[in-house]
């Protein structure tokens, strides 16, 4: 599991690598090649929040973030996302997670299911 402060944009921990093109370092996906990516992401949170509380996901290309999934009194604890994302080599990829409770919630881990990331390549960038 991994603590997450409130009101602060978290990087989450990946614990299990399946890493076959050395994409992966440090909780953060590289592009090895130009192209469009499919990426996935799961996090599950530790705990119901309630009605006002936030709890976010989202993947960052760059420093940005993309596919926000945005809950308030979450049930179920877990959050899906994904996009199709045109990257050029050495682009990176990681998936941050955001609560705004007052006080730490932790968000599960350990399994080679949650929280995940993935990043597959599809095809070229069209020109």
């Amino acid at each position: 599991s991994q603590v997450i402060p409130t009101d602060v944009w978290t990087q989450v921990q990946l614990n299990v690598e399946f890493d076959t093109s050395t994409v992966f370092a440090a909780n953060v996906m590289t592009a090895p090649i130009d192209g469009i990516y499919s990426a996935m992401a799961n996090v599950t949170w530790a705990g119901a929040g309630l009605i006002a509380e936030q709890r976010s996901m989202a993947l960052r290309h760059n420093g940005t973030r993309l596919a926000l999934v945005d809950s308030q009194n979450l049930i179920p604890l877990a959050q899906h996302t994904g996009a199709l994302i045109r990257m050029l080599a050495g682009d990176t990829l990681d998936l941050v997670v955001f609560q705004n409770s007052g006080g730490d919630v932790q968000i599960t881990g350990g399994s080679e299911n949650d929280p995940f990331l993935s990043m597959h390549w599809v095809g070229p960038r069209p020109q």
